[in-house]
């Protein structure tokens, strides 16, 4: 089989087809239409020109020598069609990683909070998982649309996505949840993202305060969401920002803190 296909030219496959396949016609026919002999008949006659038993080995001769090649060719196409097919999955299958990993990168650049040291929101650290197990998995997906629409900069999706988000989830779960308290951090990040600083000092408070009534004031979260409560209405004061109600419900939270033995 490896020999043939050296031997042979090598044509268009169409052309090859049609014309192997006529090879193959015109033998069978010549097959077929071959004189036989009449019972008690001898070779030399005239109805028999030719010894049949040779004649046929020729022709299956002939048959073998023309089936093998289409049948070669036919193998090794199907046998590359395999190979590039998986590799076609595996390079998907790459590209899908690569492009999963640049867009965690891209949420550790772009949209890196302003406490480099601390973690992440919950659905900021893990946008393509399911973080809340217990949780509905219409919440993580409302979640990871969000986040795609930030690191698409379409901030007014973004926006709109995570305001219903926070409706949707107080509406579900009842007004203190954990899902919510996560959802009010993803509102308060777009918030900052879209210059709302105010805002999302507010809303970060809010979790911040929800965290410590569920968990109790020394629960990670609710430690991380102070920290970002006090770290961006420092950055927004220094910036000139100055809203009374926001400064009060700051100085609430770092007392409830404080109250409670959290530094």
């Amino acid at each position: 089989m490896s020999g043939i296909p050296l031997l042979l030219p090598q044509p268009p496959a169409s052309v090859t087809a049609v014309t192997l396949y006529g090879l193959v016609g015109i033998a069978v026919c010549c097959l077929v239409s071959l004189p036989l002999p009449e019972r008690c008949a001898h070779p030399g006659g005239d109805r028999f020109g030719i010894e049949p038993v040779r004649a046929v080995g020729a022709v299956i001769a002939v048959l073998v020598c023309v089936v093998l090649w289409p049948a070669a060719l036919l193998w090794t196409t199907t046998r590359n069609s395999f190979t590039r097919a998986a590799a076609a999955r595996a390079q998907r299958s790459a590209r899908v990683r690569a492009q999963r990993s640049a867009q965690r990168n891209a949420l550790r650049t772009v949209l890196r909070s302003d406490d480099d040291a601390g973690e992440q929101p919950v659905y900021l650290a893990q946008p393509t998982s399911t973080v809340v197990s217990d949780g509905a998995a219409w919440v993580d997906a409302a979640a990871a649309r969000v986040v795609a629409a930030l690191m698409e900069r379409r901030l007014l999706d973004a926006v709109m996505g995570a305001r219903s988000l926070v409706w949707d989830v107080e509406r579900a779960f009842g007004p203190s949840c954990h899902q919510l308290w996560n959802a009010m951090e993803l509102l308060a990040h777009v918030c900052h993202e879209i210059g709302d600083d105010v805002r999302a000092v507010q809303l970060y408070a809010r979790a911040a305060s929800g965290w410590a009534c569920d968990h109790g004031a020394g629960h990670p979260s609710a430690r991380a969401a102070r920290d970002r409560t006090v770290a961006l209405w420092a950055k927004a004061r220094a910036a000139g920002a100055t809203d009374p109600a926001t400064a009060l419900l700051v100085a609430s939270v770092t007392r409830r803190f404080v109250q409670a033995g959290v530094r």
